[in-house]
């Protein structure tokens, strides 16, 4: 139990630090880490569902305690906001709703993808600009939609975002921290979604509300929360490259321990 309990405090470290180095509201690190420690807490059913879910509800926290430092440091684009945040929105809300009727074989297949994807974009970003800024908030308006949809399927809040500011010419880090405000609003829709269609359910765990998981909750957002910072600072003083590298490393050991579940 103490080797569970050490994993559980560093696990919720990293992820309050990948939510300020990179966005993605530290699910990419809470999903999987949730996987293998709900079952300690007596979940048996629909622990993908819950570890999604439950990891939203960290973003929330994460993503609120990242966006004010990036905010500190005008990493954070308003005019973006504007447009993206509603369809963001909406994206997470079917993505919530579409999630809770899939097998959690689906659900990590998604995971797998996205994370692979996101690795070989990181790795090599083409330094040309592939959209022109102007149609960021008219033709552009589809990728806040469906990255919304994604957020909301493996529960890493804003992240996917990054992505496409960055497609758009808008600076790593500048695209960083607005993902970061924007997975406030991917997580607050699908939290809802998550805790009303988990309540139809027949979760057998007395510490769940819907598909949340509150005691795991207390344990993770607090540290989380306040290692949010630490990440912002660090993104802006280490080397892009290297941020990338370091990422990846991380991301691609995460996807292959998700792979396992599918075998």
């Amino acid at each position: 139990m103490i080797i569970e309990i050490l994993i559980f405090i560093l696990c919720s470290i990293l992820s309050g630090i990948f939510s300020g180095m990179f966005g993605l509201g530290g699910g990419a690190v809470l999903v999987p880490m949730l996987i293998f420690v709900l079952p300690m807490f007596g979940v048996e059913q629909y622990v993908l569902h819950i570890a999604v879910a439950t990891s939203l509800v960290c973003v929330v926290f994460t993503s609120v305690s990242s966006s004010l430092s990036h905010f500190k440091h005008d990493g954070v684009d308003f005019s973006v906001l504007k447009f993206w945040a509603p369809l963001n929105m909406i994206g997470a809300t079917f993505g919530a709703l579409w999630t809770t009727g899939v097998d959690d074989y689906v659900i990590r297949l998604i995971y797998i993808i996205v994370m692979v994807v996101l690795c070989f974009y990181k790795l090599f970003n083409p330094s040309k600009v592939l959209f022109e800024r102007e149609n960021m908030n008219r033709f552009g308006l589809i990728f806040p939609a469906v990255f919304g949809w994604l957020s909301a399927c493996i529960g890493i809040g804003g992240g996917n975002n990054v992505m496409a500011l960055n497609l758009h010419g808008m600076g790593l880090k500048r695209a960083i921290g607005t993902s970061a405000v924007l997975g406030i609003f991917v997580s607050v829709p699908a939290v809802i979604v998550y805790i009303y269609t988990g309540l139809k359910m027949d979760i057998n765990s007395v510490y769940n509300i819907g598909f949340i998981n509150w005691l795991v909750l207390i344990g993770i957002i607090p540290i989380s929360t306040l290692m949010a910072p630490f990440g912002v600072k660090l993104a802006y003083k280490i080397d892009d490259e290297l941020l990338t590298i370091f990422w990846c490393a991380i991301s691609l050991i995460l996807v292959l321990y998700m792979i396992t579940g599918l075998v």
